[in-house]
């Protein structure tokens, strides 16, 4: 097994990964821990993520903050689907 080569000169072991491969380090970190999340903590972050996803787009786009309307007033908690049913379906004359 290669001994792996340290971004800092002088530090031989542990080897420090330079930056771009400390991004995949914490990636592959990541993937390993959530590989095995119940299909209920999946729900739960995927809901965590879209809500983000939707706030920032009722921040910055003022056509979502309209068509979204009063679903994010309330922002002290994470949507879940039946969150999701009252979002209008965008058709092609909206855009």
């Amino acid at each position: 097994m290669p001994i792996p080569i340290s971004a800092i000169k002088g530090v031989i072991w542990p080897a420090l990964p330079n930056p771009n491969n400390s991004l995949l380090l914490a990636l592959q970190y990541q993937l390993e821990q959530t590989q095995w999340w119940s299909p209920e903590e999946i729900q739960k972050w995927q809901m965590f993520q879209l809500t983000a996803l939707l706030a920032h787009a009722d921040h910055t786009v003022p056509f979502y903050r309209q068509r979204l309307g009063v679903l994010l007033e309330v922002r002290d908690r994470f949507l879940n689907y039946s969150d999701l049913q009252q979002i209008p379906i965008l058709t092609r004359q909206d855009i």
